[in-house]
């Protein structure tokens, strides 16, 4: 039996993206509101959905084209402050494409904001198919994103995987029949992961190669 094709969630599944997602939210959270209100149940909401919906709910009455623009701006300058590799992030990418394993990525990142961190990063040695929310037009949990991934990669969903950090990448991945694996990397999502059902989970990115082995 062939390898099966691993896609992957971008933020905080691959790259520890946290902290530069809060820092940018904060940004506008004192310049539309107050810092004290960016509270942390606000911090963990943002971390997941597009940055157009949570945008929207929390400043409705701001222009919402010039707060993205700014959210960008100010995550683009503080990429490299803020950014780097999961836990093993590298380790497990590594070792997978030696391994001879295919691999994409299905974000509800916009498709050059990916790229950019990539090529800062190096990573684009490692995937065949980046998927984007612009590049879709239903992003997660709907499962076009993944179809479209698979797609890329010329396979069907048989022999496929989705790696993510939250519930909405577990519901893409059974939305799309393929199975899938949640990372429990933070405790306030790890029960909402769990609800989901996900076929696998892992406490740790290379706990993932261990069963693949096993297969």
């Amino acid at each position: 039996m062939s390898k099966p094709v691993i896609l992957f969630d971008f933020d905080g599944t691959i790259m520890d993206t946290e902290p530069v997602i809060i820092k940018s939210y904060e940004h506008l959270f004192e310049l539309y509101r107050t810092k004290d209100e960016f509270t942390n149940d606000k911090q963990v909401a943002v971390l997941g959905p597009a940055i157009d919906v949570m945008i929207h709910r929390f400043f409705p009455e701001v222009d919402l084209e010039k707060a993205i623009e700014e959210y960008r701006r100010f995550q683009v300058a503080n990429i490299k402050t803020y950014v780097d590799f999961m836990p093993n992030g590298k380790l497990l990418l590594e070792t997978l494409k030696q391994q001879g394993y295919q691999l994409g990525i299905v974000t509800t990142r916009l498709h050059s904001s990916v790229q950019h961190i990539m090529e800062v990063f190096d990573m684009e040695k490692y995937f065949g198919a980046v998927v984007g929310q612009d590049d879709v037009t239903v992003g997660k949990p709907d499962p076009s994103g993944i179809l479209l991934a698979l797609k890329t990669l010329k396979v069907d969903n048989k022999n496929a995987f989705m790696v993510g950090d939250s519930k909405t990448d577990i519901e893409a991945g059974k939305n799309a029949g393929i199975k899938t694996v949640g990372l429990l990397d933070r405790k306030e999502k790890i029960q909402s992961i769990l609800d989901a059902k996900p076929d696998i989970v892992i406490n740790d990115l290379m706990e993932l190669v261990t069963y693949l082995k096993e297969e």
